[in-house]
């Protein structure tokens, strides 16, 4: 684990973690400059939330149950939002949500545990809108499901319209806009197409940007325009490919010494 440390110079700190065979790994970076990473506890299933600097071993076990795919994300609050999946008899394979208030307390809740089916692989992505609310994309086994959450201890409203993935996804990508509009990019299942849709008040909107399967990431400008970066399976290429912004006022402000 590396951490630049804009306080301490211009280098970067680092620590070992013992063990081996725990990814997927998982970092992010709080408003006051702290990061939180998370693993798959090594050699077995849980999952681990690490703090920097990293305490002593063994970390903090958040779910001894989860296994393999997971997101990450932190609110202006500092509170971790995780999605992952868990170990379960197929096709019932639990989808859960954990938040780390800043009591250290684990709230964990089960979005869906299915039933899938068909084979390939499961992926989950995470983002939070500004008030630190969840929103998880799903991808298991060629379906694509956006869930978000419900009333205090209700069920996860499941939407699906998005329909079939690619069977290899791996892990597709949502953001939220400061309109608390959607965004997801996905590898589809027609042509292993990438795909960026985004949810309005009219439903998803679709827009396919070429041959894709690896490597993909999705962020937005201040503006909600989205912006991707992919590798073309077809040629090798990386590209990156985006909307511009329609600016229609800057603010400028004067700054006086």
């Amino acid at each position: 684990m590396c951490i630049r440390d804009r306080g301490e110079g211009a280098g970067w700190r680092r620590a070992a973690l013992p063990g081996d065979d725990c990814g997927p790994y998982r970092i992010v970076l709080g408003q006051t400059g702290w990061a939180y990473m998370t693993q798959n506890r090594c050699g077995q299933a849980g999952l681990e939330f690490i703090p920097w600097p990293p305490p002593a071993a063994p970390y903090e076990l958040v779910d001894a149950t989860a296994a393999g795919a997971q997101a990450m994300a932190v609110d202006a609050q500092g509170r971790i939002h995780l999605a992952y999946a868990t170990t379960g008899a197929y096709p019932r394979i639990p989808i859960r949500y954990a938040r780390r208030d800043l009591d250290g307390r684990w709230t964990i809740q089960t979005i869906t545990d299915g039933p899938f089916s068909g084979g390939g692989a499961l992926g989950v992505g995470l983002a939070l809108d500004g008030d630190g609310r969840p929103f998880v994309v799903i991808s298991a086994f060629g379906a694509l499901t956006v869930a978000t959450p419900g009333a205090a201890g209700a069920p996860w409203p499941l939407d699906r319209r998005l329909g079939a993935s690619s069977l290899d996804e791996g892990d597709p990508e949502i953001a939220v806009d400061s309109r608390g509009r959607l965004h997801v990019l996905y590898n589809g299942a027609d042509d292993e197409a990438l795909v960026y849709a985004r949810r309005d008040a009219a439903g998803w909107q679709k827009t396919s940007l070429g041959p894709a399967r690896t490597y993909h990431s999705l962020a937005l400008d201040p503006f909600g325009n989205p912006a991707v970066a992919y590798r073309d399976d077809l040629t090798g290429d990386a590209r990156l490919t985006y909307v511009p912004a329609e600016v229609r006022e800057v603010f400028a402000p004067i700054i006086r010494r």
